[in-house]
């Protein structure tokens, strides 16, 4: 350890790399642990007291913590106990699924704030709909009664395909003229912060992963969710896995049939085209049109609805024989792009989340039934196939995550 410090010192004379990641880890020890004292500081990072205290006082002075009561006494005088300032800055999270935009503002320990919810026009322009995001990023702040000046970094997530590298949002299939538009660029110069740009699905993945305790140490898992399209967010050793520009988990663009109809993205036979939701209502109303015998039409005209998954749902649970057909086609393509997915990266756990965990346990089980016949041995014995538990806002609230996980990441050294 001497000889390193003095080749340290040799190069670096006076620059102490190893204090700034020293005061990292109390920060986020307090972070992750707070209210905590002095002493359980000293305690579990093996730094000295007087370094501690000059750490908190710093960290005070900066705003970053706060005291949040007494701890017990263990013979002296109690000690403060501390923790993260959670209004220290301010998050913003952004889904923009077209049609539909949903902003929020949370704090640093991603309590919601704000919430902002609106709808465009599909023949919109492009120009109109980032003056929209601006306004209504500007609006929650107002609403709020929180200075802009505390916002500390933006995370929106789009649908279509993305360019992370250069901060672009390639294309939406739903907004023709949406092609090759630099959104990190533009909100980084409105707004003055960082911004990080990612898929909206990808973002739903991060919120599920980080916020559901039941998979949030799992290693490895493929999340597959529902929206307009089918997306996915892979994690691969507890790491997202984004591929080479930012749009890894596209299952929905997989192809399953060669020679089936014509999907948006204009190839032939996506699996979205046969397995997400607008896919199995249209086979319903196809259904109906043909005169096909069901009580889907009854069913919504006494909800005063229009025909929903939950509708088809409940008509296959009464024993309708169409809606339970409908619904097993999906399951066996579901079931396929599942499959292939699964004994491609050799990850057993598949979370589905987004709009089709309203088709209820029993969709569920036909899509565990449709993935087993398909899958290899060892996975078919151990895959496990489970519903989302985080659903509502769940990627603007991982666009928020995104954003923290930069604030607290572990320092390193950056090669330009």
């Amino acid at each position: 350890m001497r000889k390193v410090s003095l080749i340290r010192e040799r190069f670096f004379s006076g620059y102490r790399l190893d204090k700034k990641i020293n005061e990292y880890v109390v920060l986020d020890l307090i972070r992750k642990k707070g209210p905590i004292s002095i002493p359980d500081i000293v305690r579990i990072t093996n730094l000295s007291r007087p370094t501690i205290d000059s750490f908190i006082s710093h960290l005070q002075r900066r705003d970053f913590i706060k005291i949040e009561g007494l701890g017990s006494s263990r013979g002296g005088r109690k000690s403060n106990l501390w923790k993260l300032n959670n209004k220290a800055g301010y998050i913003v999270g952004i889904d923009m699924e077209s049609p539909h935009l949903t902003i929020l503002l949370t704090d640093l320990e991603l309590n919601v704030i704000g919430t902002s919810k609106t709808t465009f026009s599909l023949s919109a322009k492009k120009e109109k709909i980032l003056d929209l995001l601006k306004i209504k990023n500007r609006e929650i702040f107002t609403k709020s009664g929180i200075s802009q000046t505390k916002l500390v970094g933006i995370g929106i997530g789009v649908p279509g395909l993305i360019d992370k590298s250069r901060g672009t949002s390639v294309s939406i299939e739903r907004i023709p003229d949406w092609r090759d538009v630099p959104l990190v660029q533009i909100l980084k110069e409105e707004f003055k912060v960082s911004v990080f740009l990612e898929n909206d699905v990808t973002l739903m993945s991060i919120a599920e992963k980080t916020l559901n305790k039941e998979i949030r140490n799992k290693e490895n898992m493929i999340y597959i969710g529902f929206r307009t399209g089918i997306g996915g967010g892979i994690f691969i050793n507890g790491k997202l896995f984004n591929g080479v520009y930012g749009n890894a988990g596209f299952i929905g663009h997989t192809t399953v049939e060669k020679e089936g109809p014509r999907c948006r993205c204009g190839n032939k036979g996506c699996l979205e085209l046969f397995a997400d939701e607008p896919a199995i209502i249209n086979k319903a109303k196809e259904g109906i049109k043909r005169g096909t015998k069901t009580n889907i039409s009854q069913l919504a005209a006494k909800k005063a609805d229009v025909i929903t998954i939950k509708i088809i749902l409940q008509a296959a649970t009464e024993g309708d024989a169409f809606a339970r057909s409908i619904l097993r086609e999906a399951a066996e393509y579901l079931g396929l792009g599942i499959a292939n997915v699964v004994d491609l990266l050799d990850i057993p756990l598949v979370i589905m989340g987004g709009s089709i965990t309203k088709a209820g346990e029993l969709f569920l089980e036909w899509v565990r039934e449709a993935s087993r016949k398909r899958l290899t041995s060892v996975y078919r014995d151990n895959l496990d196939l489970r519903y989302a538990k985080i659903d509502q806002n769940a990627a603007a609230l991982g666009g928020a995550i995104c954003v923290l996980q930069d604030i607290f990441k572990e320092p390193a050294i950056l090669i330009e």
